[in-house]
């Protein structure tokens, strides 16, 4: 009996070695999930807050510019800048898809909340041009700020935007902001028209879906602007697009 007792002891004793042992995985495991996360949230901040650029006051080419932003992130994709009234003001990268710079950063790091870019089926003299951008709650990427716009005081104050590229500044006025579906066959994604009929029609229609009425009026031989990000909130699963006019290049 006295055998039997110290056999269980020292099964009891086993298990629980196993199981101090599994615990301690656990923690070292749980620890290091903690360091990435950690390191991720700050390589996130690091991020955003690189991807704000002031503002130049002094006379620098549009080249010149985008120039120095190449080098700076070692990444010749990098081809415009996209200020709107000084709330946004960051650096824009093309390749030739839709998807890659959705989980790279501009110095084509892994990120959570990727770059903002550049339709890759558009180019500098498209007769629209589209620009995407990741929102967040938490991180407060450049393209958090268009979520200003479901506010018409903020829309009001905020309805210019500039694009450099390829040294040319080309100037817009929004006169359009819809809420839209989260579908590659929403209206403001389609890039290609039968006529520039097809076209103005088109952009008539989301004119008249916007939230707001603007008088800003087209005609077929105009150029357009569209921005796209994600709402959160009250409007989660929605699409905030803000459509402009070329006024001035």
């Amino acid at each position: 009996m006295k055998k039997k007792n110290n056999d269980i002891k020292q099964n009891i004793n086993k298990l629980l070695d196993r199981v101090i042992i599994v615990l301690i995985v656990m923690i070292v495991i749980s620890g290091v999930f903690l360091l990435l996360r950690k390191e991720e949230y700050t390589n996130t901040i690091n991020e955003v807050n690189d991807s704000k650029l002031d503002i130049k006051k002094e006379e620098v080419s549009v080249k010149d510019e985008i120039d120095e932003l190449k080098k700076k992130y070692n990444n010749d994709e990098v081809i415009a800048i996209l200020n709107i009234d000084d709330e946004i003001n960051t650096p824009v990268a093309q390749t030739n898809d839709n998807q890659f710079y959705l989980k790279k950063s501009l110095s084509l790091k892994k990120s959570v909340l990727g770059s903002v870019f550049m339709d890759y089926r558009v180019n500098k003299d498209s007769k629209q041009i589209n620009i995407y951008g990741h929102n967040s709650t938490k991180y407060k990427p450049p393209f958090n700020t268009l979520e200003g716009y479901l506010k018409k005081d903020y829309f009001n104050e905020h309805k210019n935007i500039s694009l450099k590229i390829d040294n040319e500044i080309k100037k817009y006025e929004i006169f359009s902001i819809v809420l839209a579906d989260k579908k590659s066959t929403e209206e403001h994604m389609n890039i290609n028209y039968k006529s520039d009929s097809e076209w103005l029609k088109h952009f008539n229609r989301l004119k008249n879906r916007s939230i707001y009425k603007t008088n800003i009026e087209l005609n077929e031989n105009d150029k357009v602007l569209v921005l796209q990000t994600c709402l959160f909130g009250k409007n989660k699963g929605k699409l905030m697009v803000v459509v402009a006019k070329l006024i001035e290049e």
